[in-house]
């Protein structure tokens, strides 16, 4: 039976410019347990929690972000930090989120089934981003002090249902 799964795609992306230890990591797996997935598609903006407000300086957020041809690029961000505020990036496949509706071979129960299997890819690759923070490097390989970066994750596989 297939699944879909996460993977690095080999690119890094400046980070949250302070430690990811491990508080932060609980809080977004927190965060992401009650992520909708289907809300990933449209413009760049904030989709979780719902009801957020820009003006909150704690905890985190699930952005989207400017999208490749093919994929949504969805994002942890720090709430009230200057830019960066990434702590973990994942490039989500439009066909996973196209593919989540489909009604064929089981209607309503495939698409939650779908969702539910997509929003736990999500929540590990998003997770597993984080947990890839680095001390960003120069040309020369010298550590740059106060300088994150993360390594973007990928989407991969076939839905296991329907």
């Amino acid at each position: 039976m297939s699944h879909i799964n996460w993977q690095s795609n080999g690119t890094e992306a400046k980070a949250y410019n302070k430690v990811i230890d491990d508080n932060a990591v609980a809080e977004i797996s927190t965060l992401l347990t009650t992520l909708d997935v289907t809300k990933i598609s449209g413009s760049i903006g904030t989709i979780h929690p719902p009801g957020h407000k820009t003006s909150d300086t704690e905890g985190w957020r699930v952005d989207l972000q400017s999208p490749s041809t093919d994929a949504y690029n969805v994002q942890v961000q720090k709430n009230g930090a200057s830019n960066p505020s990434t702590a973990g990036c994942v490039m989500v496949p439009m066909r996973f989120i196209s593919g989540i509706g489909s009604t064929s071979g089981g209607g309503k129960d495939v698409a939650l089934a779908r969702a539910s299997e997509l929003r736990r890819a999500v929540h590990g690759a998003l997770v597993r981003s984080a947990r890839t923070q680095q001390v960003k490097t120069n040309q020369g390989g010298r550590n740059v002090q106060g300088e994150y970066v993360i390594t973007v994750q990928k989407i991969v596989g076939q839905f296991s249902c329907g």
